[in-house]
């Protein structure tokens, strides 16, 4: 029996099977469609209904990989903890993560979302600084420390990090939306609607990014009249 369990409160389990995973209220015994599965030979459930744990449903053909798989659902875990504010569960996973993998830069990258989520912006800052260098082609950890200055209220030095990530990822529809996004917020109307235009010749097609530039260019308008 394959065994990984989490002591948190208050409990829940959560089971994952190879597509999905699913969030069952607390109960003291395995669900149904579990039993069914468990039941098989060529299947393998853990839970126990007093601790937040993974229980994993394995086919027979996926055995073989248990070891990648295993590791896989412990990443994703960590996403969807630190999204759920588990801190605790996401602690135990990225753990096992560091113990398996020393000196990834994507567990490294975890590890910065960690220190984002209990508010430990400088060291992530610092450590998402020690992934840019070491792999400079790597997008994640200059929007994340976008993301960590827009957290702090720093809008002006996130509108200069930003806007030195779009010289290098020029491509990238999702900063050029944000960056529209930040100079809204500092009421920099025209500047926003140059990041629009950008997002039209990505995607001249969507009526969504011409609606949005037509309200930027309607309101800077408006303003220009009134002053």
């Amino acid at each position: 029996m394959i065994h990984r369990s989490f002591r948190t409160s208050p409990p829940a389990r959560v089971q994952l099977t190879l597509n999905e995973v699913h969030l069952f209220e607390r109960e003291g015994r395995l669900s149904q469609h579990g039993q069914q599965r468990a039941s098989n030979s060529g299947s393998v459930e853990c839970g126990f209904c007093s601790e937040v744990e993974l229980g994993f449903i394995v086919d027979e053909s996926e055995r073989i990989n248990w070891g990648w798989l295993e590791l896989l659902v412990y990443e994703q875990v960590v996403i969807a903890a630190l999204d759920c504010n588990r801190l605790e569960v996401a602690d135990v996973c990225l753990k096992a993560l560091i113990a398996e993998f020393p000196t990834s830069l994507r567990v490294r990258k975890l590890r910065a979302l960690q220190l984002e989520a209990r508010e430990k912006y400088d060291d992530a800052v610092e450590l998402l600084d020690y992934i840019i260098k070491q792999d400079e082609t790597n997008a994640a950890p200059r929007k994340r420390k976008v993301a960590i200055l827009k957290a702090k209220g720093k809008i002006s030095d996130a509108i200069k990090e930003l806007t030195e990530y779009l010289k290098k990822f020029m491509s990238d529809q999702e900063g050029w939306q944000e960056l529209s996004e930040l100079y809204l917020q500092e009421q920099d109307f025209g500047r926003a609607a140059f990041c629009m235009e950008e997002l039209i010749l990505h995607n001249p097609h969507s009526h969504l990014i011409h609606q949005h530039y037509a309200e930027i260019k309607y309101t800077q308008a408006s303003i220009l009249h009134l002053a």
